[in-house]
C-alpha cells in the first residue's frame, strides 16, 4: 500500500474548491444578485403648433440594463388623438380646436417606469384676406409662423 504526503492532498483538494467556486470569497467580483434600475425618461419641452396642424417627435429614454424599453403617452384633452409607434409620438389636434393639452409620457423596462408631462398648445392662427383688384393682389397675408 502506498502512502499520499499530506502536501499532495491539501494541493489537490484547494484545486477542487476553487474550481467549484469554494475558493477565498471576493464580494467585490461576487454580483450574485442583479438589480434592476429605472429607465430614465429624456424630458420633453412644451410644442406649439397651427390648429389643425399635427407635431411628431421621437421619444427617448436610457436604461442601465439596456432592456426593452416601452413607450406610453395619454392626453388631457379628448379633442388631441395621439399615435405612439414604437418610440415615436404624433400629435394631432381636431382641426378647430384651439388650447393647451397636458401629454403624459410614460417609459418601462416591464418591471420598473419613469413618467414625464409636457404641453402642446393649439394656436389659432388668422390669415387677413388677400384684396385682389384689377387681378393683381394688393395685400398679402403674412407667412405661416413655423414652431
Amino acid at each position: 500500500m502506498s502512502v499520499i504526503p499530506k502536501s499532495l492532498i491539501i494541493v489537490f483538494t484547494s484545486f477542487i474548491l476553487i474550481s467549484c467556486g469554494g475558493g477565498p470569497s471576493d464580494d467585490s467580483n461576487n454580483n450574485s444578485s442583479a438589480t434592476n434600475t429605472a429607465p430614465v425618461l429624456q424630458k420633453v419641452e412644451a410644442l406649439y403648433a397651427a390648429n389643425n396642424t399635427s407635431k411628431t417627435i421621437t421619444l427617448s429614454a436610457t436604461d442601465a440594463e439596456s432592456g426593452v424599453l416601452i413607450f406610453e403617452a395619454m392626453t388631457s384633452e379628448p379633442n388631441v388623438s395621439l399615435a405612439l409607434t414604437g418610440n415615436v409620438l404624433t400629435i394631432s389636434p381636431v382641426a378647430t380646436w384651439v388650447g393647451i393639452s397636458t401629454i403624459t409620457i410614460d417609459v418601462s423596462d416591464g418591471t420598473l417606469s419613469d413618467t414625464d408631462t409636457f404641453t402642446f398648445t393649439s394656436l389659432e392662427i388668422t390669415m387677413p384676406p388677400s384684396v385682389v383688384s384689377n387681378n393683381s393682389i394688393i395685400s398679402t397675408p403674412p407667412p405661416i409662423p413655423s414652431f
